[in-house]
């Protein structure tokens, strides 16, 4: 009995130090510590981490939605190459909170950002007789809900992120607050990943706060019509390959593809795939034209 009782606190004591050097257990106050000493600031905002207008005709316009944690600095390369290639307007968003502390995104949700996405899209839709929606990871979550709600052009999802298996982590996040990252980002290429802006402490509220909606997503996946290219990595740790294959198999678009990716992982358009990628989205939507 005193075995396993010694045993018991083993384990408990094992469990609590990987809880205490993994995540924000017992830590809730130190969320924004590790990058506030990573980044350089500017008025309490990431250097690089602004949004940004490319300005070209308003026949085709673009919103860009950028990753969970992450910045407008991910969709940089896709912007400039679209602009250039068809000089389209292109409008990169920073979801509120993001490129700042962690701590400012700690409240946020799907529903918060899909209103601040909804806005751009009809400032630019009152100036532009067609518009693109590009979605990274989450950031396709929420260009999925505007493609059910208003008539897009085109819509592009980037390891769009429905299911995690990680599901029970985000329950707990009362009491883990956060979870350190080992790296930044999901990104193989290590110039890719040194260049990526985003939170070294991922915190897990606002996933939490987004299961209804993320939920809401796959139940109305069959009301998106509009022309759709799905890409996605076969190497990806953070989303799993059901959720682009769930996409395309019950979007109700006439014209619809799905591109897998070898090399890279979650964050494809800072990894080694990034050009295949951005060609693959300047060839289908010239296609598409």
């Amino acid at each position: 009995m005193r075995i396993k009782i010694i045993l018991g606190l083993v384990v408990l004591i094992v469990v609590l130090l990987l809880l205490f050097s993994k995540t924000g257990f017992l830590q809730k106050s130190f969320i924004d510590n590790r990058d506030l000493e990573k980044w350089d600031y500017t008025n309490n905002q990431i250097v690089g981490s602004e949004e940004f207008r490319l300005q070209g005709n308003h026949d085709y316009c673009w919103i860009l939605i950028h990753s969970y944690t992450a910045t407008p600095k991910e969709m940089k390369e896709l912007g400039h190459s679209i602009n250039t290639k068809f000089n389209d307007t292109v409008y990169a968003i920073r979801l509120s909170g993001s490129g700042q502390a962690p701590s400012q995104i700690n409240d946020k949700s799907l529903e918060i950002w899909y209103e601040e996405v909804q806005s751009v899209y009809i400032d630019i839709n009152n100036e532009c007789n067609n518009v693109n929606v590009v979605g990274s990871s989450l950031g396709a979550d929420l260009a999925m809900k505007l493609a059910e709600e208003k008539n897009l052009g085109r819509l592009y999802l980037v390891n769009p992120f429905l299911i995690t298996k990680f599901k029970p982590l985000f329950v707990f996040s009362s009491l883990i607050h956060f979870v350190k990252k080992g790296k930044v980002a999901q990104i193989n290429d290590e110039r890719g990943l040194n260049e990526h802006i985003a939170y070294t402490n991922m915190p897990l509220n606002p996933i939490k706060n987004s299961f209804s909606f993320i939920e809401e997503r796959i139940q109305n996946i069959n009301r998106i019509t509009e022309q759709t290219m799905i890409l996605h990595s076969i190497n990806d740790k953070a989303s799993s390959l059901k959720n682009a294959k769930m996409i395309f198999d019950n979007i109700n678009s006439t014209n619809k593809k799905i591109i897998w990716f070898n090399q890279s992982n979650h964050i494809l358009l800072m990894d080694y795939d990034k050009e295949a990628v951005i060609k693959s989205i300047l060839d289908f939507e010239l296609s598409a034209r």
